[in-house]
């Protein structure tokens, strides 16, 4: 062991859990040992990128001098962080053959001092690399119980970007799930392509996998549209956190194994230099696809990205022409990506914008010089860009007053909803519970015409006032309270969706939650002019809305595994509404006296409804319900009562 390896606090104790990884792992005398060693030396310092390739390409060989360092962890976090995410990034990619490093890594992230140095000061870069390289010590080591990586997750977290870090706990979870003890389990788990266990089943293909399997994997990596299973499985505050594994670069390693020479492994080139995390393997991707010349053709949304990467680091710079030059030779194949090319001319890299001239003025000989077509493109995303900016400030703009700002938002809003639900989304999700009514009242009117598993999700985020995580049987949920009546409306509203059917909006009349039955009672009033048709058992189910019981307390989701209780009446609003919906059907005159006293009731219900059932029941119910809306506050009501009186009195 070096010295630099071999420093220690004296007296600091080895963190619970650990073994002394120096003799647990001893590192044999032999020539890749050493070599090991010397370039673990190397590690997080200028020569470190030479040294993680180097330490790479032994796999197993070098996971001692792994070992030794991470049982150093505590003396080397202060003074070196950038040494531990090497290290952390070599465990990471090297996966199963580092099996044997999870328990100790597992140590790191659950025991007490090591717990609170991952959280405080260097430490707090460490936690998504740690999280990641167990994860990619799973399923092949099983030494950490799921419960704990979400627990000391949650508990470490502090301020740092919780979407990567439940990204990760989600992948932990799904990898250590994954069932793959054969080549033929492998091609099973990939068939089902469920998000990061298909990372486990193309790992598998590189022990025994044929060319079938590099066919396989070659296919479903040019599949770039297809979204795995699971990819919208997390929820932030009951709204979808879209995710991706590493598949891509899995995968690619794999089919390069199992193909290198062959063209099917073009696309496996491309994507390990498009994804691959150490430069020297990127640049040798690119010179490997590069001998494929025009079968690279497959490959070119991959190397347009590359192209067109955002980072201006002479490394990124130099592989941006190298792919340019690859497109060259992709020849046709490149053509109707003429519009995303021209733009690399004005790249601030000569190397970059030569290679891209080149290629234009290639294109353009083969006929697709369409630079007005690159400029419309160009146009449309400018306009694209301006609409979402001014969603997103209309949306900022929104407010529970009725000020001019507001109602010239709401009119921009009322012209692009489908663009605003996600800054609405967003906003509700940032300021929970302080977010203002009208926020909540726009997601509820958007989405109630979208699919009911989509509905049920924004029901999550109009339910969640503190904040929650969740996935695939985890959650974590912290602060929260008390839902407002416009929230539950919105729930209602949310839960029964456009219904199409009036026998299911009458299902949804009995349920569990009153502001559902709220919800399917408008929704039945809006459909007031078909219940005259309408099946006996719609009808009764409104009349047993109007005269029946309904729950104070209203149980609700707020994510799959999450569920609260709420206590509101909604009673009065219930039967309200379910009388009016009545009114244009026959009741018999018994029923008259409660299904008008219900339908004067105030809760904003356009006059010109409430007038629809006085006229229908005034002649039959209880004088004493006539003579009260003759006194009405609503003028028209009031004097439509009247007139009801002097029809049952003529003589008066």
């Amino acid at each position: 062991m070096t010295a630099r390896t071999a420093r220690r606090s004296p007296g600091r104790p080895f963190a619970a859990g650990t073994l002394r990884l120096g003799i647990a792992l001893a590192i044999p005398a032999t020539a890749f040992a050493q070599e090991a060693r010397a370039h673990a030396a190397d590690l997080g310092g200028a020569n470190s990128a030479t040294a993680e390739a180097a330490l790479l390409a032994l796999g197993k060989q070098a996971v001692p001098a792994l070992a030794a360092i991470i049982d150093d962890w505590d003396t080397i976090l202060d003074e070196e962080p950038a040494r531990m995410i090497a290290v952390l990034r070599l465990v990471d990619q090297i996966g199963e053959d580092a099996a044997d490093l999870q328990e100790p890594l597992g140590a790191i992230l659950m025991s007490d001092d090591s717990s609170r140095r991952v959280k405080d000061g260097n430490g707090r870069s460490l936690l998504a690399p740690l999280l990641q390289a167990i994860g990619s010590t799973a399923p092949y080591a099983k030494t950490i119980e799921f419960h704990d990586i979400l627990h000391h997750t949650v508990v470490t977290r502090d301020n740092q970007p919780a979407r990567a870090l439940f990204r990760l706990v989600y992948r932990h979870s799904q990898r250590n799930g994954a069932r793959v003890s054969s080549i033929e389990d492998a091609r099973n788990v990939l068939e089902d392509d469920k998000i990061f266990q298909r990372e486990v089943a193309a790992e598998s293909m590189r022990r025994s996998g044929t060319r079938t399997d590099a066919e396989l994997l070659r296919d479903r990596l040019l599949d770039r549209d297809r979204k795995p299973s699971g990819w919208d499985a997390l929820a932030h505050n009951g709204v979808t956190v879209p995710v991706d594994d590493d598949f891509a670069l899995v995968a690619a390693i794999t089919l390069v194994k199992l193909a290198a020479d062959d063209a099917v492994s073009a696309i496996g080139h491309a994507n390990i230099a498009l994804h691959h995390p150490y430069p020297t393997r990127r640049v040798a991707a690119l010179r490997d696809l590069a001998r494929f010349g025009p079968d690279a053709g497959c490959a070119v949304p991959e190397l347009l990205a590359i192209a067109r990467h955002p980072d201006a680091a002479a490394d990124r710079a130099a592989e941006a022409a190298e792919a340019l030059k690859i497109l060259g030779m992709c020849g046709r194949d490149a053509g109707p990506h003429y519009p995303e090319i021209v733009p690399l001319q004005e790249h601030a890299d000569p190397r970059v914008k030569r290679r891209a001239t080149a290629v234009v003025k290639m294109l353009g000989a083969m006929g697709f010089d369409d630079r007005d077509g690159a400029a419309k493109a160009a146009a449309a995303k400018l306009e694209e860009a301006a609409v979402r900016r001014a969603v997103t400030a209309a949306v900022a703009a929104l407010s529970d007053n009725t000020s001019k700002e507001v109602i010239a938002a709401e009119q921009v809003l009322a012209e692009r909803p489908q663009q605003a639900l996600p800054a609405l989304l967003q906003r509700l999700a940032n300021e929970r519970s302080s977010c203002p009514e009208r926020v909540v009242n726009w997601i509820a009117s958007i989405g109630a015409g979208k699919p009911e598993d989509e509905r049920h999700k924004l029901c999550y985020a109009v339910a969640t006032t503190g904040e929650t995580w969740a996935g695939p049987r985890f959650s974590s949920s912290s602060g929260g309270g008390r839902l407002s009546l416009a929230r539950m409306a919105a729930y209602g509203t949310l839960w029964v969706g456009q219904e199409p059917q009036l026998e299911r909006l009458a299902e949804y009349l009995a349920h569990e939650n009153g502001a559902v039955r709220t919800a399917a009672a408008r929704e039945l009033l809006l459909r007031s002019t078909d219940l005259a048709a309408a099946p006996t058992g719609v009808l009764d189910a409104l009349w047993e809305a109007v005269s029946g019981e309904h729950p104070d307390e209203h149980p609700f989701h707020k994510g799959r595994h999450h569920r609260g209780n709420q206590k509101w009446d909604l009673a009065s609003e219930t039967r309200h509404i379910a009388a009016l919906a009545l009114s244009t059907t026959s009741q018999p005159p018994k029923r008259h006296s409660k299904l008008l006293r219900h339908a004067l009731d105030h809760h904003g219900t356009p006059t010109k409804t409430v007038l629809a059932a006085l006229n229908a029941w005034s002649e039959h119910a209880d004088r004493k319900i006539v003579e009260r809306a003759a006194t009405d506050k609503r003028e028209a009501v009031k004097r439509a009562a009247q007139a009801a009186l002097a029809r049952r009195d003529p003589g008066k």
